[in-house]
């Protein structure tokens, strides 16, 4: 199991698809004046 690189309170949606050269997980991150879609690569 892999958590999200900074995985906590304000992390919603989390997605996970696997490529040829690991994994990709992708979340969204509540921020102070919005929300942004975060991404991390597994390898």
């Amino acid at each position: 199991m892999v958590a999200a690189p900074d995985a906590g309170a304000g992390q919603w949606y989390p997605s996970l698809a696997a490529s040829s050269n690991g994994a990709v997980i992708t979340w969204v991150r509540q921020l102070e004046m919005g929300s942004t879609v975060a991404v991390a690569v597994v390898r």
